[in-house]
């Protein structure tokens, strides 16, 4: 069944009166392809489309790290990690993490 041509779906009213449907068959599609082939099928039917990044995504994105969006600090007892970077980026005053919080447990009684 091509949607496209569908009546059900040629008003907004009809979409959202079948939007379970919609959804479903929306779902079915995405879970058949990767993700590479989903952008690529939306890219080339001019629907703008990206994927969602969870916290390893934005980490192993070329983009975030060449726009350095990540720093590493490392902890008084020399534990190192990634922690999101000061933004905006600004030429003058670019700014960065100079203490990363206290230690666990410094502040209780």
């Amino acid at each position: 069944e091509d949607m496209a041509t569908d009546s059900r779906f040629a008003h907004n009213a009809g979409r959202v009166e079948h939007q379970d449907y919609i959804y479903g068959v929306i779902d079915e599609w995405c879970a058949s392809l990767s993700l590479a082939e989903v952008l690529e099928s939306l890219s080339q039917a001019g629907c703008p489309a990206g994927p969602i990044y969870d916290a390893e995504d934005m980490l192993k994105d070329p983009h975030f790290n060449a726009r350095e969006l990540f720093e590493q600090v490392e902890t008084p007892t020399g534990l190192s990690f990634k922690i999101p970077a000061m933004v905006p980026k600004l030429s003058e005053t670019p700014g960065s993490t100079r203490w990363c919080g206290p230690q666990v447990g410094a502040h209780n009684r």
